[in-house]
């Protein structure tokens, strides 16, 4: 699951409820208590495997855009590609994790823009691209006479400013894939739901259309 989750929307949220159990280091130091919550995170897990989202195939001269977001918990982004500015934009691939204790406490918008490069390093070095945020703030960043930044906030735009000085402003309603991507569901009922209406579709059904 771990090797497909950049074709996987929101891969993070779903593992939640698994990868809250593994707390602890090495590993956990009591005995794991399979829940109920767990096994659904299991099969939405399998289910959004057998679903997973068709990615573009990487074309070099397409403009290219890194669209990041942040929850209270989670960092997400996707990386697209857009051939000419009359067509759409396609997923390249997706990005999300959960943050540590000590990563809640940054600037997030900027933790996530720091890890969205990292992870699609391979597909962004040497090349031009865009970063797309809805903190606004964040794009002034890089112009601003001021430094009134914490030693770890001035690490993270250093590293930005290494690749890209354009970094521009969305509104959060347009940036809905990071958007959800950075957001784990409250409840597990909203996993079951998932779970619910994928057991309802008849794939042999969808694959004969």
């Amino acid at each position: 699951m771990n090797f497909y989750r950049r074709f996987v929307p929101k891969a993070a949220w779903i593992h939640k409820p698994l990868t809250e159990a593994l707390k602890g280091s090495p590993c956990p130091k009591t005995p794991i208590e399979w829940t109920e919550e767990m096994l659904t995170a299991f099969q939405v897990a399998k289910e959004a495997l057998c679903s997973a989202t068709d990615l573009a195939f990487p074309r070099p001269q397409a403009e290219l855009a890194l669209m990041v977001d942040v929850s209270a918990d989670h960092v997400g982004a996707v990386l697209q590609q857009r051939a000419t500015p009359a067509k759409p934009w396609e997923p390249l691939g997706f990005f999300s994790r959960k943050m540590d204790t000590a990563q809640v406490r940054y600037n997030g918008e900027l933790l996530a823009c720091v890890q969205g490069r990292r992870h699609f390093r391979f597909m962004l070095e040497e090349r031009r691209f865009t970063l797309y945020t809805d903190h606004k703030p964040l794009t002034y960043a890089l112009s601003k006479a001021a430094e009134p930044w914490r030693t770890c906030q001035c690490c993270h735009l250093s590293y930005v400013a290494e690749f890209t000085g354009d970094i521009r402003h969305i509104a959060g309603e347009d940036n809905m894939v990071a958007d959800t991507l950075s957001r784990p569901p409250q409840a597990a009922t909203t996993i079951a739901a998932v779970v619910a209406t994928a057991q309802m579709l008849d794939y042999a059904a969808i694959a004969e259309a």
